[in-house]
């Protein structure tokens, strides 16, 4: 059994998210993300992920 702290977007069937309070694990803190990129143009294939990552965040996590 293994144990990881990450979001339930896109949570695995298989994997369950567990309750503090009945598993006696203290509650997550709150955590900062960003996005690096670099100043140049992006490229296509690059410019589309990060469009899906932030459209992501922003239904799901925000």
């Amino acid at each position: 059994m293994g144990v990881t702290a990450r979001t339930a977007v896109g949570l695995p069937k298989t994997l369950s998210v567990l309750d503090p309070a009945a598993t006696g694990l203290p509650p997550l803190p709150s955590a900062s993300l960003t996005l690096h990129q670099a100043e140049a143009e992006l490229a296509p294939a690059v410019a589309r992920l990060t469009d899906i990552l932030l459209e992501t965040i922003r239904e799901h996590v925000a």
